[in-house]
């Protein structure tokens, strides 16, 4: 579908790919449309919930790497579950203080969960020269989120409605409710081709 709208398309995927660096440098390689199928949450200590957002890497948790960017607080510890192990989350002080460069008019799509619960890392895009930001504001399912992102493109891409327009007619996750917002709200009104100018 994204080649079908005039966008060239790279992959990134793995643990030797997705990794802190990626994101470090992304600004750098001049996207247009970004889009993040990684997991993502609040970043929590046990039952309590520190209220920034947090957008995983793939990249296996050390104590020893990434050590200033840990100690102020711009990475953090994240997992799925206990199940799952640890990996290196980023947070909206990652964003704006570690990624290198800016972007240009980028759109920024986010199919993880609840990546506009809060505005943190939204706003953090924002101020880093992303256009809009699209993000869940809670808990999805896979299944839900695959369905719903090819319809957000086709909205956007095929049909070229507006960010509002098309975020609207995705409709909610049916297990757990998760709206599609976007961020800032001026951005609702115009096209995907008119964001990236």
């Amino acid at each position: 579908m994204l080649k079908a709208c005039g966008f060239g398309v790279d992959l990134y995927q793995g643990d030797e790919e997705v990794t802190v660096d990626l994101y470090r440098h992304l600004p750098s390689y001049e996207y247009s449309l970004i889009i993040f199928r990684a997991h993502s949450g609040l970043i929590g200590n046990g039952e309590e919930i520190i209220k920034r957002t947090c957008l995983f890497t793939n990249e296996s948790y050390s104590e020893r790497k990434h050590r200033t960017e840990q100690l102020t607080d711009q990475l953090a510890m994240a997992r799925i579950d206990e199940h799952h192990p640890w990996v290196f989350g980023i947070g909206d002080e990652f964003v704006s203080r570690s990624m290198e460069g800016q972007f240009d008019n980028t759109v920024i799509i986010m199919m993880g969960c609840s990546c506009l619960y809060l505005e943190d890392l939204a706003r953090a895009f924002v101020q880093k020269g992303a256009s809009t930001y699209l993000g869940w504001d809670a808990s999805v399912g896979l299944d839900y989120v695959d369905k719903a992102m090819i319809k957000l493109i086709g909205n956007l891409c095929s049909e070229g409605m507006a960010v509002g327009q098309a975020v609207a007619m995705v409709g909610p996750d049916p297990d757990y409710g998760a709206c599609l917002k976007y961020h800032p709200m001026e951005s609702g009104n115009q096209t995907l081709r008119e964001l990236i100018r």
